[in-house]
Formats: structure tokens, sequence, C-alpha cells
């Protein structure tokens, strides 16, 4: 089967979940294909696998390491980062998958909204998506 896997680049916990899956998956013989940004981008083409840039899904913005969420949600609406949403659709079209794995990139409605998009169905798992054809 030929797999996209879709990963938040924001902390490396969900990319590390995601290259022990896509370890496994090549071990059985599936192709993989990563989508990623910042430094999941950077890693997991350190491990070796084929990777697309994709928009990230939210600006963050805080001081001092504290996180100021509505000050995050505008400059995100602000800057149009939900558009990228629709980008999505080249590389899904190009890679042609037969199943999606989403770890937490364009959660919840968004995420819906991005699945209606592309004409995929789908079906939640535990700390992310799964769309299959």
């Amino acid at each position: 089967m030929r797999i996209l896997i879709l990963v938040c680049g924001e902390g490396l916990g969900h990319t590390s979940r995601c290259i022990a899956i896509a370890r496994e998956l090549v071990s059985a013989g599936h192709k993989v294909h990563f989508g990623a940004y910042g430094y999941s981008q950077k890693l997991i083409e350190r491990k070796g696998y084929m990777v697309s840039t994709i928009p990230s899904e939210i600006t963050l913005v805080g001081e001092a390491g504290k996180l100021d969420l509505k000050v995050s949600i505008f400059e995100t609406v602000k800057k149009g980062r939900f558009r990228g949403i629709l980008l999505l659709k080249d590389l899904i079209r190009s890679f042609k998958p037969d199943v999606v794995i989403s770890d937490l990139f364009y959660r919840d409605l968004g995420f819906k909204i991005y699945a209606c998009i592309i004409l995929y169905p789908a079906e939640p798992v535990q700390h992310g998506r799964i769309l299959y054809n």
C-alpha cells in the first residue's frame, strides 16, 4: 500500500511516533511518504524518508516560553494558515495514497473540512486521524 503520513511540525513527539510507525510499515513492504514542516521535516529527512513540505497549521506566539493562545489564533487567521489545507490536495493527488495518517495535523473541524475537500472519508483514531480510500 501507499501510505502518506502528515505530521505536526512544532514538537518532535508526534514525529518520533510517526517515524516508528513508518519503520514498521516499510518493513512490511509498504511505500511511505511524509508531509511535514519545521523541525519534524528535518528529522524525517535525517532518518532517510521521503518528505514533502506542507504548510504549518498554526503560528505560535508567546514570550519566555509561554504560549499566548489568543494571539496565536489571531496570527494564524491573519496569515491565512487555514488556507494551507487546500495546498495538501496537490500532495495527495501526486502521491495517490491508499491510506493517509494524520498525527494532530489539522485536528477536528479543520481536519474534517480537509477530508471533505479531498474526498476521503475520515475515521477517528486515538491522537490523530486515519483516512482511507
